[in-house]
């Protein structure tokens, strides 16, 4: 795969510097977002031979890519289809499948099995002179679930989340008001392994981390059936009770970039509601101050970084963040510095995402080519310049468009590769600094998650426990959305039907599965501590021992 760039930015504003790190997570689908115009010269070109695993020879065939400017009618697709161009669709769309999918083998494994799936949509249909399209949505979705398990796996028929169709279910947390002591905890379990289903969640109460009962479900739970056995004390010792239980409401996510920065004499608390870039100057400006804060922060005990509602997106956001706490400030005195810190992180995450692999394909390189021209004609409807980030990848996906005009071919490529350094002496340097580099941030970092934290911002938990150590990184809130095994997506329309695919390229299964606290995808990162809003704060000031954490508004 590409290999993941990590950019160093200098930015100065009037009279005050801001220092900027970003990274760059080359083929990110963002459409048209992920790459501030801070981000400039220092582009790497992406190198596939370098992490290149293993190809086949495919087919071709024509393809249609819902990237800018391409859908005919974006996110939104025909009323009513004939058979035969239902037909025509369903291979259109397994072809993607079959060359395009990074999750497609893994599918196969649960039992996908292509030809008999179009078999059985074709049955459904049979004598029908017209077909409704969400119908045929549905009957794909039906064909697919349990053998795609993937979140990021969509099809679009309209504009509002209940057109669209996924491919994985959310277990919700439903919590009771009763808790177990920590030195009860064995016991309880012991009480209730006839009940696998009731959970025990770290949770403060008054002040002292207990355990509270609850269940996760996808269905609406009301109550709980405990049993004590007698072991737990107290006077319901002895009984099965029935419990009720809550979901506690959490916020709605915003979808911009909004950036909330508050502090103690002790604390910093970041709140980034999403990694989108909207390509705005004030978007740019968040980015970069986002990608700062280890340059104002890296010395206080406790960094809080408020995740909850952040659906995700640009892989920037994270490694700028993460970038910016692991090293100094001193890395922009020189290149020399630059391209240590450069070969320092670009190696961790090639250590951090062994196993993860990524798939190129024609359909995957004209949906690429197709999202960066369309960044072109935006800038220009805007007359504004293309950055040079973007003019690399326009450049890099013509050509690779090109080849695979020529010679189709499915790649399959690592996810993340270290260019390794020119010379024996230079590579023995960076070797020594790599080995012998330790993080400029020693103190604690608390991310706060809810059930609309995914994709890049479940990543960057795992990621701050490796650059960090996991003991100085403590997940609270309640258990993410669960949407990272596949990432990296292309988006397709079907030509008769026009509905709409999020196919994503990727598969970082190896990657999550370093985060012991990771349960798949729909069930996400369980935290380390169990919050619900309401009690945030107070959670906080007992994990941090921060009072003046009560007066920020959390």
């Amino acid at each position: 795969m590409f290999q993941r760039v990590f950019i160093l930015v200098k930015a100065i504003q009037k009279k005050a510097k801001r220092v900027a790190l970003a990274g760059l997570f080359a083929g990110l689908w963002v459409a048209p977002f992920g790459k501030s115009a801070a981000l400039s010269g220092l582009y790497a070109v992406p190198k596939l031979e370098k992490s290149f695993i293993k190809a086949e020879p495919i087919e071709k065939r024509a393809v249609y890519s819902s990237a800018n400017y391409f859908h005919p009618n974006p996110y939104k697709y025909k009323g009513e289809i004939s058979y035969s161009e239902m037909k025509e669709d369903l291979e259109n769309l397994f072809y993607l499948l079959k060359t395009s999918y990074g999750g497609y083998e893994i599918a196969v494994g649960r039992g996908l099995d292509l030809e008999k799936s179009t078999e059985n949509i074709l049955e459904k249909f049979k004598g029908s002179e017209t077909i409704y399209s969400r119908d045929f949505a549905k009957a794909i979705q039906e064909e697919l679930r349990g053998k795609v398990i993937d979140s990021h796996f969509q099809i679009y028929t309209g504009n509002f989340p209940s057109q669209w169709l996924g491919f994985s279910e959310h277990k919700n947390a439903y919590l009771s008001d009763y808790f177990v002591e920590a030195e009860k905890k064995a016991s309880f379990l012991s009480d209730n392994s006839e009940n696998p289903e009731v959970q025990l969640f770290p949770y403060y109460r008054e002040g002292v981390l207990s355990y509270r009962a609850g269940v996760l479900s996808v269905e609406p739970v009301q109550k709980i059936s405990v049993k004590t056995g007698g072991t737990t004390g107290g006077k319901d010792g002895g009984k099965t009770m029935e419990i009720p239980v809550k979901n506690y409401p959490v916020n709605n996510p915003s979808g911009f970039p909004y950036l909330k920065e508050k502090t103690t004499a002790f604390s910093a608390y970041i709140r980034l509601e999403s990694f989108l870039d909207m390509n705005t100057k004030a978007s740019e400006k968040t980015f970069e101050k986002f990608c700062s804060a280890g340059s104002r922060y890296r010395s206080m005990p406790n960094v809080i970084l408020d995740l909850r509602t952040n659906q995700g997106g640009s892989h920037s956001y994270e490694d700028g963040f993460i970038g910016s706490f692991y090293f100094n400030d001193s890395i922009y005195e020189n290149k020399a510095q630059k391209d240590i810190a450069n070969y320092i992180y670009s190696r961790k995450l090639e250590e951090i995402y062994d196993g993860c692999f990524r798939l190129f394909s024609y359909a995957v390189a004209k949906d690429m080519y197709d999202l960066n021209y369309g960044i072109k004609l935006y800038k220009k409807e805007k007359n504004e310049k293309m950055i040079e980030v973007d003019r690399q990848d326009l450049k890099n996906y013509s050509a690779m468009l090109k080849k695979q005009e020529k010679s189709p071919e499915k790649i399959w490529s690592k996810l993340y590769s270290c260019e390794e350094p020119a010379g024996s002496s230079k590579k023995a340097a960076l070797n020594a600094a790599y080995e012998n580099y330790k993080s400029a941030f020693n103190g604690r970092i608390i991310i706060l998650l809810d059930r609309n934290s995914c994709s890049a911002s479940e990543e960057i938990c795992l990621l701050a426990k490796e650059f960090f150590g996991k003991e100085k990184v403590i997940l609270v809130g309640e258990n993410s959305g669960g949407c990272i095994e596949y990432g990296a997506t292309t988006d397709f329309y079907l030509p008769n039907s026009e509905l709409s695919f999020h196919i994503p390229t990727s598969v970082c299964s190896p990657f999550m599965e370093r985060l012991d606290s990771w349960h798949g995808e729909g069930n996400g990162i369980y935290p380390d501590i169990w919050s619900t809003d309401e009690d945030m704060a107070e959670t906080l000031v007992n994990i941090t021992k921060d009072e003046g954490l009560r007066g920020l508004g959390i």
